[in-house]
């Protein structure tokens, strides 16, 4: 499928350059893509539609778990490239990555909120945001709150449920959960994609390993079936899962002298089901 890339800023204001005017944004971190990002995604593009503006997602970068010490070594589902191309895709023209900073996450949620518009040349017209989302130090900020602070600025702001599958929550954290447990069925379901981990190849004796950048390895040893992709061909192979793997979220790759399989490539990888 052909398809624009979106255009990347770091600063809402900055998307003036590139000729945009009126815009509708949705906030959120949008880790996955998931089916319940994927509804927000699917609002705000019949949003821009309606006030013929551009749809914008901003989000973040450092996620901004990381600055909970409890979370500071989140595993991620996607990279940020993947994402940004992923929201391209789903018809998103723009995303904003804001780079978010210990100030930012300590920011009260009005204050958050001034900083993500701030000073905008731009007509922003509307907001879409997940029921759920939550915003600003704390997380003291819901979608009732920002409601009142959309409507002091003379913003709409949309809302938009939460998703089930199967009588279970869509989540970024869910997904992590089954991906971890080895319930590759459900996560993919949830991702709603043929979803492939991205991770290295380091090459070093007395063998070499793939370390998982995106994405998590199940937590239970054993054998896994998956297919590599190399820049060169894609791989079958049946992978050993042990401890060491899941603390270092990796695991060993026996056909090291491939030379396909070259040392600190960046490769893909799909857990059969």
């Amino acid at each position: 499928m052909n398809y624009s890339a979106p255009v990347e800023v770091t600063e809402i204001n900055y998307l003036k350059k590139f000729g945009f005017n009126n815009i509708v944004v949705s906030i959120g971190v949008f880790d996955g893509i998931h089916l319940g990002h994927r509804a927000i995604i699917n609002r705000l593009l019949g949003v821009a539609k309606e006030y013929c503006a551009v749809p914008v997602v901003v989000t973040f970068n450092p996620h901004p778990r990381h600055f909970l010490v409890q979370e500071s070594m989140l595993k991620l589902l996607r990279s940020q490239k993947a994402k940004v191309e992923l929201l391209g895709q789903l018809g998103v023209e723009a995303v904003v990555i804001v780079n978010f900073t210990e100030k930012i996450s300590g920011m009260p949620p009005e204050q958050f909120v001034d900083y993500m518009v701030k000073d905008s040349n731009l007509k922003l017209k509307a907001i879409c945001v997940g029921e759920n989302w939550k915003f600003g130090a704390k997380a003291r900020g819901d979608v009732n709150l920002l409601g009142q602070l959309a409507e002091k600025k003379g913003l709409k702001l949309y809302s938009v449920e939460q998703v089930f599958l199967d009588g279970i929550l869509v989540s970024s954290t869910r997904i992590r959960k089954e991906l971890a447990s080895a319930n590759f069925d459900i996560a993919y379901k949830m991702l709603n994609s043929n979803y492939r981990m991205e991770g290295r190849i380091i090459k070093s004796s007395p063998k070499t390993k793939c370390v998982i950048d995106y994405g998590i390895v199940p937590h239970h040893p054993g054998n896994y079936k998956i297919d590599l992709f190399t820049n060169l061909k894609t791989m079958p192979l049946t992978i050993m899962i042990d401890k060491k793997s899941i603390e270092e979220n990796s695991f060993g790759v026996q056909n090291a002298d491939e030379p396909n399989i070259r040392d600190r490539e960046t490769v893909e990888i799909f857990f059969k089901p």
